[in-house]
């Protein structure tokens, strides 16, 4: 599984890709998932290209306050953690912060789905708990204050909450509280955010955090909706149980790391296994030759068209390359 890995990871670190040239949540994931790479491999390589990438944009200019955007931040806890570099170590602070207080909220405190340069009054999405809950939780294990944990704890509680269907434990992408209704697809790689965000962050925090046993249940609830409904190929589709929707990469990649963390941690048994494998080996039939990871759906947002997710053009991308590499790092 290594060369797999190495290569994924080398269409990043040794190339120019154009999709990495801003700061931006899909940009975060794959910095998140290079600093996973360089933990398996030692490979400095990955933590090279963090630290470039990291000072090349904040040499700039610092990046505008939303919850997506903190993602990135993941790059400089990896400095510090890594190679002792604290110089940006403040923003990271400011950003947690302003997640803490300052950002807009949803119904029970739920965080609003905040982007740069765009505005969802009012919405949930299923995103949030990837893009923001993973930075919450390591920033508060690195400085001691555990608010910050039992913040994404919270959030991974209320998401469920929110956007879970009555009928299979799916999460549909969004849930607007103006109208108090569940709005988009139950979609692949929103999905794929969940399940992948409670397999970092289960194994990040100790069980001395009360709001674990919660994420846990739902974590379960959700893994199981999950396995039943993977497709014989062993993937599955943009839209989770539509069978007339394609199957891709992204969705796959963060449900096979989330099935192989739950078997790692002892959620589920071995014998699942199996259903990882088979969504392995989808995976690694689509990594193309130069090692970009293919037939990955492209960006969403919540619609309520359910042809818009399922016609959504499947391109190789940012968030693809490190979903895909944060599957092949266990």
């Amino acid at each position: 599984m290594q060369k797999y890995l190495e290569k994924l990871c080398d269409f990043i670190a040794d190339n120019d890709y154009g999709r990495m040239h801003e700061w931006q949540w899909g940009q975060g994931v794959c910095l998140f998932a290079l600093e996973k790479a360089y933990e398996k491999t030692g490979n400095e390589k990955y933590m090279d290209f963090i630290e470039k990438w990291i000072y090349s944009h904040l040499e700039e200019k610092t990046p505008g306050f939303s919850v997506n955007t903190t993602s990135a931040l993941n790059g400089i806890l990896a400095l510090y953690e890594k190679r002792k570099d604290d110089k940006y170590m403040y923003l990271c602070e400011e950003f947690a912060n302003y997640i803490l207080s300052e950002c807009p909220r949803c119904d029970k405190g739920a965080l609003e789905h905040t982007c740069v340069g765009n505005t969802y009054p009012n919405q949930i999405w299923v995103d949030t708990v990837f893009m923001g809950g993973i930075f919450l939780v390591r920033y508060g294990l690195i400085t001691g204050k555990r608010m910050y944990v039992n913040e994404a704890l919270r959030q991974l509680v209320l998401h469920f909450d929110f956007l879970h269907s009555i009928e299979n434990d799916l999460l549909y992408h969004g849930y607007y509280c103006d109208d108090r209704t569940l709005h988009g697809a139950l979609w692949g790689r929103g999905n794929a955010w969940y399940s992948a965000a409670c397999g970092v962050i289960l194994e990040m925090v100790d069980d001395s955090y009360p709001l674990k046993k919660e994420v846990e249940k739902r974590f379960m609830r959700h893994l199981n909706a999950v396995l039943s409904n993977q497709r014989e190929d062993g993937t599955w589709g943009t839209i989770i149980t539509d069978s007339s929707s394609y199957s891709e990469t992204t969705g796959t990649s963060g449900m096979a790391f989330g099935i192989t963390k739950a078997i790692e941690m002892g959620y589920i048994g071995a014998d699942y296994k199996i259903n990882a494998e088979k969504a392995y080996k989808y995976l690694i039939s689509n990594i193309a030759d130069n090692g970009a990871m293919t037939e990955g759906s492209d960006g969403t947002s919540v619609r309520d068209e359910m042809e818009i997710y399922k016609n959504t053009r499947k391109s190789d991308s940012e968030f693809s390359q490190g979903l895909a590499i944060l599957a092949f790092t266990v």
